[in-house]
């Protein structure tokens, strides 16, 4: 307005006006960087932010930023394998939102994401039902790079619900087929299997079958 020469009130311009409007101004456009940053990653899907810049919003203190920027980096894909450190630690946040963006966002960049797999899998076990889903299709995604979950994903299935076991046997398509084969061999036959040796090992008879069924988990 001092452009234009327009004044709205009667104020002064001295020192103290002065520096009161520099400040307003300097916190001003604070909010509305935030505010363009936001509808960025809302409105525009993370269009014109690097990979760098949104890994950097990871640490964001508004979760909302956090949770924008764990999407952006799945949409860029494999593109942000040099993320993936990062959304490993986001699946510790504290808000839910942002730790099944992150989630997502691991699947999405695929087997470069091979690290995450103890931590989806810790997810699977741990987790409220949503972000478990999530967790288990991002396993799905990241395919035999994964192999480390077999174990855990084979001892889960015994104490899954119903949505959560045909969320794993999906998984393990794409992780190790020739396991899911075996799988579906001993569900068919009203029984599901307890542990990994269960399938790797066909054990002859012993004194106590019992124990060593459940020696492995």
């Amino acid at each position: 307005m001092q452009v234009f020469a327009l004044k709205l009130h009667g104020a002064p311009a001295d020192w103290a006006t002065m520096c009161a409007g520099f400040v307003f101004r300097l916190c001003a456009g604070f909010w509305m960087a935030r505010f363009v940053i936001l509808w960025r990653l809302t409105l525009l899907r993370t269009w014109g932010l690097s990979i760098d810049q949104l890994t950097e919003l990871l640490d964001d203190p508004d979760a909302h930023m956090r949770r924008g920027a764990a999407e952006g980096l799945g949409k860029s894909g494999p593109l942000a394998h040099a993320s993936v450190h990062a959304l490993i630690e986001a699946l510790h946040d504290l808000d839910a939102g942002v730790r099944r963006a992150a989630a997502w966002a691991l699947g999405q960049i695929g087997p470069d994401a091979r690290s995450a797999a103890p931590r989806l899998i810790e997810i699977a076990w741990l987790e409220d039902r949503v972000l478990r889903l999530v967790a288990l299709e991002s396993l799905a995604r990241i395919g035999p790079a994964a192999q480390a979950a077999i174990h855990d994903l084979v001892c889960l299935l015994k104490v899954a619900d119903m949505e959560t076991r045909r969320a794993i046997l999906s998984a393990l398509q794409n992780i190790a087929p020739s396991v899911l084969g075996q799988i579906e061999d001993a569900l068919g036959e009203g029984d599901v299997p307890l542990c990994w040796s269960d399938l790797i090992i066909k054990p002859k008879r012993k004194k106590h079958p019992r124990a060593s069924r459940h020696a492995d988990c």
